[in-house]
């Protein structure tokens, strides 16, 4: 399989592996050998803003494509944000939500500080990616903190399958405005990590933390929305050097399963291109944007329609919304449904 940014040598960027056992996800905070960075996370350095969540991102056009409820539900009323007030009933969705939120400020920070380093800047004005991680999960709350252990251990993984990668690093959650191709909408698409390599060639790489990693899954995610996008704004951006969208997977261990992992699992595969679909994007960008403004303001949020199907209430980690969309907003008291 071609990849890309192989390791060779040591990248001083990386944080230093620790001789301890493999990762395993049965201790917790009390027994874990995190503990006293749990406890005390140092302070120095910026942390990153992970992802973009605007109502003119490209995730949350793709989550009204997916279903208008579900759209409505996260972006409009902001129904699935945790309550504080009450006990929270945890979800595949949400864990998966949590994880790869902490996975990716882990990632992120790993690779701005090398980026830094790369371009002779101090890697010291972000934080170390352990303490970041740790410090945005204290940020978040214990719906994250109780997560620390299995993505420090996987994060560890990675840093040490990848010790001394060749890649250099062009961009970190880098935002990419679309408004040229949507008649002036100002559509964004953040990429997790843009880079180059000895052949001279651009990528971009989604970091995808999640419970499978076979190749049919990089194959599943020709037609994403994000992909489409990632190939339209690299081919027109950087034309002969574009080398496509790729996925930086990671797996998750899964010590207690069915079939159980006790490691991580890593994939980095280029994802096909759709040349056709490409073509169409904008035309559906726009149709869809057009769509959303004729419910905003005119249907009450709670009765935009859903889109009531397998793929769309189950796959992946299954939808956040759908016992919202189930029962309606006095029928999840675990999600606080008093906001907007």
């Amino acid at each position: 399989m071609t990849t890309i940014g192989s390791s060779t040598g040591v990248d001083p960027t990386s944080p230093p592996p620790a001789a301890q056992p493999p990762p395993t996800a049965a201790l917790t905070a009390a027994g874990s050998r995190w503990a006293e960075l749990i406890e005390l996370p140092s302070q120095r350095g910026q942390i990153l803003h992970v992802g973009s969540s605007g109502e003119h991102s490209g995730h949350a056009i793709d989550d009204f494509a997916m279903c208008a409820a579900r759209y409505a539900f996260k972006h409009v009323l902001r129904a699935l944000e945790p309550d504080p007030n009450q006990p929270f009933a945890k979800t595949t969705s949400l864990t998966a939500t949590t994880r790869g939120s902490l996975g990716h400020q882990g990632l992120g920070l790993h690779y701005r500080r090398m980026m830094a380093r790369q371009k002779g800047e101090d890697p010291e004005a972000f934080a170390e990616p352990f303490d970041g991680v740790v410090r945005m999960a204290h940020g978040k709350g214990p719906l994250y903190t109780e997560e620390l252990d299995l993505v420090l251990d996987t994060l560890e993984f990675y840093f040490r399958a990848h010790r001394g990668e060749t890649l250099q690093i062009l961009g970190v959650e880098q935002v990419y405005p679309m408004a040229a191709w949507l008649q002036g909408r100002p559509h964004t698409r953040s990429v997790d990590l843009v880079a180059t390599d000895a052949s001279g060639l651009i990528y971009f790489l989604d970091h995808k933390f999640t419970g499978r990693l076979p190749q049919t899954y990089v194959d599943s995610l020709t037609m994403d929305g994000q992909m489409l996008d990632y190939e339209l704004l690299g081919s027109a951006i950087y034309g002969e050097r574009w080398g496509g969208a790729w996925v930086n997977g990671i797996r998750w261990p899964d010590p207690g399963g069915r079939f159980p992992r006790l490691k991580p699992e890593l994939l980095r595969a280029r994802v096909d291109p759709a040349p056709w679909a490409v073509q169409h994007r904008p035309a559906d960008l726009v149709w869809r944007y057009a769509q959303r403004d004729a419910l905003r303001g005119a249907v009450d949020p709670w009765q935009w329609p859903c889109t009531p199907s397998w793929g769309a209430c189950e796959a992946g980690s299954g939808c956040p919304a759908k016992a919202l969309c189930r029962f309606g907003p006095q029928g999840s008291p675990q999600f606080n449904t008093t906001r907007g």
